[in-house]
């Protein structure tokens, strides 16, 4: 062959192989087909450049067709068209055979079965074309070649396309060649599959993690673009998706192809936090994203040539550069890069294989031809691996602070042992006061009230003192985050009078420019926008945590109601919420608060009284949600208005009580707890409450569901 021939080739390993095999020139060989198989025929044809895309079928049957022993040809990014040529035999007992083109992205293919120089019959397909029009309903181009057993028949194919041109042609059976279609399919199914179920599995998780997961979304966008470039690339999004719409699926190509990599940027800059792990080299990616910006805008002006190429160059520079930068954190001992380095590596690999399949380098079979399926999947499986490891190193964070947390509430809960402990040897000795005094019936009923008062109130003060740790936890929070702020504003303010010091020592100099110039020097030192804006930031946090201790002290305020001796109208709803602040330590992040209130008005009762029913019960919710264990604990509070009073709710899904013990739960000192742990009073005070204000309690309950407690009061309270 000439050198003038051999520079036709676009693909250089072709131009190598054939300057190293010295092939003058070669006759194709007759395709014969013999049984139920299907192969590759690309060293069958021959073919014929068309550079105008003018030939007719006699101008180039006049011409000189080339013969290149390869099983897949490679003609690289052409405005060319090319005209394919080659013998079949049919030695099978079928009336006809089949051609398949299986490249799904070629713009046209015109299909030409001879007789002589003259065209019996044609067949014209391709991706500018409606897909409904095929002759065979499949993403593949597939054609009839009618003749029967034993006889031959010459082909001409004509084909041309906007991207890279490759021709890999079939020949075989029609049972033959719709196995190996059915066999593709189902492996596309399967991949799809794959890529499916980690979109929705790490979509479900952008939605029920809590915090910053921005990675889920775009490792979401990410595997969506993968899937959807891969379908385009094969020739489902035109088959299921634009198969009345040419240009849509043709622009798809670019458009699915350009986004690919601007999403794996987005993910990785999210995923690895490039932006402070390496900020500098993290800069450099605004260059790909300008390189795909201007291969899709010449996509939509349909420059597809210039597009594809500028596509080429920001896939391979991106893809380099992305590999550069994992490796340089997982030198920097970033946890997440080695995950991402190994996914990103297996991925290139399939990349790597199947361009060395496209130049001829390697042979064109099943495994070159899923290999780039295979390793998106594999890469789309690992990163979502990545993404769940990175979930429990946050976990395992989490479960160390909750430790933590647990010490301080096993010390708190030794600290209220101890005075319970207390609590029960008082009553224990005014129990025995009582005895010696039951001689004298009167100064026994006096000294029983005494006692009974003093219960109360240590009852009240146990409770209290029970959450003396957690109020001082919620109150230490915000003090401190004011005190911490106090420091870095005395400062800013010491820099501030410095520069009023420099401005007031101007006022009293004759060379006042010169001093100028100081004061200019000064407040870049200190840079002084900045420091407005760090005082304005200062003093903010300084104001939110004021007003958060205010809101706690507030609640604490309403809770106590010093007035508690009097009765007045009250907003029932506003203790419960006071109540609530109070228990806030208590109730922690396990335990959720369900509130449905639904009162208008208020009720005259006693309030203080009233928030020590509320404290007693919600405290007991809370004891016996924290027995529970895999399940999600909640206390509901209802509120509701009724004809002549109103009805307050308490349920909690806890294990419930028994129904000896609801029998006896308002009795004095009856308790289910250790000695030590409760002196009985919390239930039969809220009792006493809730009878002196001319209401009713009552508790219902069922094993293992839960636990309401129901009080009814009316509005107004007998004169």
């Amino acid at each position: 062959m000439k050198l003038k021939t051999l520079k036709k080739y676009k693909s250089l390993p072709v131009l190598f192989l054939l300057l190293l095999l010295q092939l003058p020139s070669y006759a194709q060989d007759t395709v014969k087909i013999i049984g139920d198989k299907h192969f590759l025929i690309g060293k069958n044809i021959s073919w014929l450049e068309d550079p105008q895309n003018n030939f007719t079928v006699k101008e180039a049957l006049s011409l000189k067709f080339t013969y290149v022993p390869i099983d897949v040809h490679n003609l690289g990014i052409t405005a060319s068209s090319y005209w394919l040529k080659l013998n079949i035999t049919n030695n099978t007992n079928a009336d006809k055979v089949l051609l398949e083109l299986a490249q799904a992205t070629t713009d046209e293919v015109i299909f030409m079965q001879l007789k002589g120089d003259s065209v019996i019959r044609s067949d014209t397909s391709g991706d500018m074309y409606v897909f409904n029009k095929r002759s065979y309903p499949h993403h593949h181009y597939i054609f009839d070649v009618l003749i029967g057993q034993g006889e031959s028949a010459s082909i001409l194919l004509k084909v041309r396309t906007n991207e890279q041109l490759q021709v890999p042609v079939y020949a075989g059976t029609e049972k033959s060649i719709f196995q190996s279609l059915l066999l593709k399919d189902i492996f596309a199914g399967i991949y799809f599959g794959i890529i499916l179920v980690m979109l929705l599995y790490n979509l479900a998780l952008y939605f029920t993690v809590k915090g910053d997961n921005k990675e889920y979304l775009y490792y979401v966008i990410y595997i969506f673009i993968v899937g959807l470039t891969q379908a385009t690339l094969q020739g489902y999004s035109f088959k299921y998706f634009f198969a009345n719409w040419p240009w849509m699926a043709n622009e798809s190509v670019y458009i699915s192809s350009t986004l690919v990599g601007p999403a794996a940027v987005l993910f990785m800059r999210q995923f690895l936090n490039t932006a402070r792990n390496i900020p500098r080299l993290d800069k450099g990616f605004f260059i790909a994203f300008i390189l795909y910006g201007i291969s899709l805008s010449l996509s939509l002006a349909g420059i597809y040539r210039l597009s594809y190429l500028i596509l080429q160059i920001a896939v391979s520079l991106t893809a380099t550069y992305m590999l550069i930068l994992s490796v340089i954190l997982y030198r920097k001992k970033i946890r997440e890069a080695k995950f991402f380095l190994f996914a990103w590596v297996v991925f290139l690999v399939g990349v790597f294989i199947f361009v060395l399949r496209d130049f001829g380098i390697l042979p064109y079979n099943d495994f070159t031809y899923y290999i780039m399926q295979i390793g998106s999947a594999l890469e789309a499986v690992m990163l979502s691996i990545a993404l769940a490891d990175k979930i429990n190193v946050l976990r395992r964070d989490k479960e160390a602070s909750q430790a933590e947390a647990l010490e301080a509430v096993k010390e708190n809960a030794k600290i209220i042992s101890e005075q319970n402990v207390m609590l029960e040897q008082k009553v224990e000795e005014r129990t025995e006061k009582l005895q010696v005094a039951n001689t004298n019936l009167s100064g026994a009923i006096k000294d029983l009230k005494e006692a009974q008062a003093q219960l109360v109130s240590a009852e009240k003060m146990a409770s209290l003192g029970q959450l003396t740790a957690g109020i001082a936890h919620e109150i230490n929070n915000p003090i401190n985050f004011v005190s911490s702020n106090i420091r870095p504003l005395k400062m800013d303010i010491e820099d501030m009078y410095g520069l009023l010091d420099l401005y007031d020592q101007t006022i009293h100099k004759d060379d006042k420019e010169s001093h100028l110039k100081e004061i200019e020097k000064y407040k870049t030192k200190i840079d002084l926008d900045f420091l407005k804006t760090e005082i304005n930031t200062l003093l903010e946090g300084i104001a939110h945590g004021a007003s958060r201790t205010a809101e706690i002290v507030k609640g604490l305020r309403l809770f106590s109601r010093l007035d508690e001796s009097d009765l007045k109208f009250t907003d029932i709803q506003e203790g419960i919420d006071s109540t609530l602040i109070i228990l806030k330590s208590e109730l922690g992040n396990d335990i959720e608060i369900i509130k449905d209130y639904n009162l208008d008005k208020k009720i005259e009762c006693y309030p203080g009284k009233m928030n020590q029913v509320f404290m007693n019960i919600l405290n007991n919710a809370v004891q016996a949600l924290k027995e529970c264990h895999n399940k999600k604990c909640t206390i509901t509070i209802t509120t509701n208005e009724l004809e002549d009073g109103v009805e307050i709710r308490i349920k909690d899904n806890g294990p419930g009580i028994p129904d000896y013990v609801k029998a006896r739960i308002f009795e004095p000192f009856f308790t289910t707890k250790d000695v030590g742990h409760g002196t009985g009073l919390g239930l039969s005070i809220v009792y006493q409450i809730i009878e002196s204000h001319n209401g009713t309690i009552r508790v219902e309950s069922e094993p293992d569901k839960m636990t309401e407690f129901i009080i009814t009061l009316p509005r107004h309270q007998p004169s």
